[in-house]
């Protein structure tokens, strides 16, 4: 079975899929699921500690670019989808990027460079104002609502340049927390449940870490992985990019019960940045477009908008708020 990855406006390129598409079955909601799909792997089973000092960093950058996030609403009920209201959450001449729909629908957590530093910065849909939740000599990155915890946890970029992740009440009324003090450096991370998250740690290759906040342990159950990290919707398994083989990359479920691995599709050329739109499917940018892979009915990455004509171009990162159908969209400006 193939399918199409689009490469820029015109040209197809016809990879293979790794999983069948049709019906594909993601990790039950429950323990112990049974395996999924036709290539499972067992995870190595070191603990991840700290990175030798001079190894190579990734994110932040110190020269990040000049990135803007919109908000856009769509009609999703044929294809191409229809796009209706579209409008800026920032736009400024610096780096706004990493958004992040807060549980309730209605605001967004980014990352916002503040002259030498970044801090996490919330905006409300409804008022269209901006408020700093943090504003810190750190630096500040990848916002992420915490499940079951009145707040957020962040990658601080400590003073002697650790990169560790930390969590802080949405209120103030706590003090920010260090988590997993000896994993580092992290670039991005995503939590599984209110006890486990999934991160990112950088090095020469990336490892993708699993920690539970209960016990402090924490495992490294794959290399050589791509930054985009989410919890698949309705189980108990993270999806992730795994890189290890060079492109196309392949997007990868990591199952926690079982410690298993499943392939399921490969990403468009040059394009990691993808979402779970739905439970059952994928949404991931290219350029200017958005593209949609449906698991019980899709052979390709199928073109749903082109966000082009309101100034929307070199699409990263997305984000989707919850049961609805608003997309945070982060394009980088041409310099």
């Amino acid at each position: 079975m193939t399918y199409r990855a689009w490469i820029g406006s015109a040209l197809l390129l016809t990879v293979p899929v790794v999983a069948g598409a049709a019906g594909f079955e993601l990790p039950a909601a429950t323990a112990h699921p049974q395996a999924v799909g036709p290539e499972v792997e067992s995870p190595t089973a070191t603990a991840s500690t700290a990175q030798d000092e001079g190894e190579a960093t990734e994110e932040p950058s110190p020269s990040p670019p000049v990135t803007d996030i919109f908000l856009i609403e769509f009609d999703t009920t044929s294809i191409p989808w229809q796009v209706g209201k579209v409008g800026r959450v920032t736009d400024r001449e610096a780096y706004d990027n990493q958004p992040y729909f807060e549980s309730d629908g209605e605001s967004i957590l980014f990352t916002s460079a503040r002259g030498e530093q970044t801090d996490i910065v919330r905006y409300s849909i409804t008022s269209g104002a901006t408020k700093r939740l943090t504003e810190t000599t750190e630096s500040e990155y990848s916002a992420t609502p915490i499940p079951g915890w009145p707040g957020f946890s962040t990658v601080r970029v400590e003073a002697d340049g650790a990169q560790r992740l930390w969590r802080f009440c949405s209120s103030g009324g706590c003090s920010p927390e260090l988590l997993f003090e000896g994993i580092q450096p992290v670039g991005y991370h995503a939590w599984i449940g209110s006890e486990t998250v999934a991160m990112f740690v950088l090095g020469e290759p990336h490892e993708l870490v699993i920690g539970e906040l209960a016990t402090e342990e924490a495992k490294t159950v794959a290399t050589d992985i791509g930054r985009a990290l989410h919890r698949v919707p309705g189980t108990y398994a993270v999806s992730y990019v795994d890189k290890s083989n060079g492109e196309p990359w392949t997007i990868t479920l990591f199952d926690l019960a079982t410690s298993r691995k499943t392939k399921v599709l490969q990403t468009p050329p040059a394009s990691e940045d993808f979402i779970w739109w739905s439970d059952r499917e994928l949404l991931i940018g290219h350029g200017s477009k958005l593209y949609l892979f449906d698991l019980d009915s899709s052979d390709d990455w199928q073109e749903v908008a082109d966000l082009s004509e309101h100034g929307i171009a070199g699409i990263t990162r997305l984000s989707t708020a919850p049961g609805g159908n608003r997309l945070a969209v982060v394009s980088e400006r041409e310099q």
